[in-house]
């Protein structure tokens, strides 16, 4: 059947032998692999698909699987909560807490994670503190937290070309850039101590993408769009071109933020110009991939606070609802859905053009810590911001 191919596709867990009894054979490990290996759960209202991730932990008779797996999505959304509020406090956004708590009521939060009790919330919340750490001028727990992301889901790579832009900017030294598959690697060592190949683990993504080759995407796309007509075979021919055109952006992405002095507020613009931009053009995009750019576009709008911003943020947010609208009752949703990501891209992308990356109003600050300005690719300036000093003023309004 499906889950005995899919095991011998990934492999088999490894006997303890002579090391004792496989305590975790006895426990109906290999039941809780076979369920956990691309099949789905069912229970009442719904079914639940299942894959194995390196970060993933095994929480066996705590509480029934869907309880519990609801219960993780819930602490995630706090713990994303408090990465918001993180962020925000980088930033030196006023009434920071206040808009952590409201992260909880985002539509696209209450649907991923006491709904469907996704992990997107997890790997969201790491990448949130990447961003922090970026602006906040500390590259070591900026990698270190997106290796944490990774290991948690393959889709926080949307944050890559902003954490590359970041790495080239501030020139730093390659030998820190292992950090990330180091924590990956890290990862890997609880499901390879209970018995998991480390070459299946290492490899765990390459082999989810042979999965559902037919598939095209479902996100707030293009491609949605000829999955919703029905073509989804013969743009499955096609789906280079969404890698090439991904690739082409990446560059471009790069050659225009890797300059001197991106500001905190340019490196929240690029972050969330990051995240939007790889979903967009990407085949195979699942409705959900939007949600790291659900809460950048948040704080964007939170502290930015101009109608670009709001605009922006109210267009990511729709196009999400949309997409899971089409998962569960609009079958259009997903392409309809594609309308709103364009126009929010086409308006972040202009504001970023206008205002040289993303200098945007800072609004008032709070908090007696002094900022360091990144450093620039010819050379090692730098800056502090008194926070006595008059507030910065709008380089535009729109």
């Amino acid at each position: 059947d499906e889950a005995v191919a899919a095991a011998e596709r990934i492999g088999f867990p490894t006997p303890l032998g002579r090391l004792g009894p496989d305590r975790f054979e006895e426990a109906g490990w290999s039941e809780l692999i076979d369920e956990a290996l691309g099949t789905e759960i069912d229970f009442p209202g719904g079914e639940l698909r299942m894959s194995l991730t390196p970060a993933m932990t095994l929480f066996d008779g705590v509480l029934p699987v869907i309880s519990l797996i609801k219960l993780l999505s819930v602490l995630g959304a706090c713990a994303l909560a408090a990465a918001a509020y993180y962020l925000l406090r980088a930033l030196r956004t006023p009434n920071a807490l206040q808009a952590g708590a409201w992260v909880l009521l985002l539509p696209s939060v209450v649907f991923n994670a006491p709904i469907l009790g996704q992990c997107d919330v997890i790997w969201t919340a790491a990448c949130l503190m990447a961003v922090a750490e970026a602006i906040k001028h500390r590259v070591r727990p900026m990698l270190f937290w997106c290796g944490v992301a990774v290991a948690f889901k393959a889709q926080a790579v949307f944050i890559a070309p902003f954490v590359l832009a970041v790495l080239l900017e501030r020139r730093t030294p390659l030998y820190l850039w292992a950090i990330p598959p180091a924590v990956f690697a890290v990862a890997m060592l609880p499901a390879w101590a209970a018995g998991w190949p480390a070459q299946d683990l290492a490899t765990i993504y390459l082999r989810q993408a042979e999965w559902a080759p037919e598939f095209i995407g479902n996100a707030a796309n293009p491609w949605s769009i000829a999955e919703f007509v029905g073509a989804g075979a013969a743009a499955a021919e096609f789906t280079w071109v969404g890698f090439a055109a991904a690739a082409l952006a990446t560059i471009a992405y790069l050659c225009f933020y890797t300059r001197p002095r991106l500001w905190q507020h340019e490196l929240l613009t690029a972050a969330l110009v990051s995240s939007m931009m790889l979903p967009f053009l990407l085949p195979k995009m699942h409705e959900r991939f939007f949600f790291l750019a659900d809460i950048l576009a948040f704080a964007f709008a939170w502290t930015v606070r101009n109608r670009s911003a709001f605009a922006v943020a109210a267009l990511v947010q729709l196009s999400s609802v949309m997409a899971a609208a089409g998962l569960n009752a609009w079958a259009p949703g997903g392409a309809a859905g594609c309308a709103l990501s364009l126009a929010a891209l086409s308006t972040l992308l202009t504001y970023a053009l206008r205002n040289g990356g993303g200098a945007a109003s800072t609004v008032p600050s709070s908090g007696p810590e002094e900022l360091s300005a990144p450093r620039s690719v010819a050379g090692s300036a730098s800056a502090r911001i008194d926070q006595r000093a008059p507030q910065f003023r709008s380089v535009a309004q729109g």
